[in-house]
């Protein structure tokens, strides 16, 4: 015995690919539109434990994490990670000093640099600017990139670190 079709499941298949295609079309149309922030970061890199990180609601402040876009830093075309993971440290009205022996907070060493490479900069730092630090001395961060814009930090929480 010939076994026969549903007459209505080859049209009831286009219909639900058809929607199913304008679903994915117009989310990547509106998500290229708007800006809708990540929830969860991978990172894999060795300046701060691996492992996924949620994206948090927490107000910045000095020891939170944080996670940046790699295009919005000063990173003379090195191959990055779209997001780097980093500490935020104390901020305001700090006296910064980035110069070739590395991170100085009114005039202290914080952090040493490993090479002299990397931007200069030397001010007190405004309430829209921040240095982000790794946990690694060979991590690469505000050492090297100089202040990032408060507004391009997006706090995170570990979520599975290992």
């Amino acid at each position: 015995m010939k076994k026969t079709a549903h007459p209505g499941s080859r049209s009831t298949f286009l219909i639900v690919v058809g929607a199913l295609f304008l679903f994915v079309v117009f989310f990547f149309v509106i998500h290229s539109l708007i800006h809708i922030p990540k929830l969860i970061y991978y990172n894999t890199t060795a300046s701060m434990p691996k492992g996924f990180y949620l994206s948090s609601h927490d107000a910045l402040a000095p020891g939170h994490l944080v996670v940046i876009e790699s295009s919005k830093l000063k990173h003379n075309n090195l191959k990055l990670p779209q997001y780097l993971l980093k500490r935020l440290t104390p901020y305001h009205g700090q006296l910064v000093t980035i110069n070739g022996d590395g991170l100085f907070f009114d005039g202290n060493l914080v952090a040493k640099k490993l090479t002299k490479q990397g931007v200069t900069f030397n001010g007190l730092l405004n309430s829209t600017q921040a240095i982000i630090l790794g946990d690694s001395a060979k991590s690469y961060d505000s050492r090297y990139f100089g202040p990032v814009a408060v507004a391009d930090l997006i706090p995170v929480k570990p979520f599975l670190t290992w």
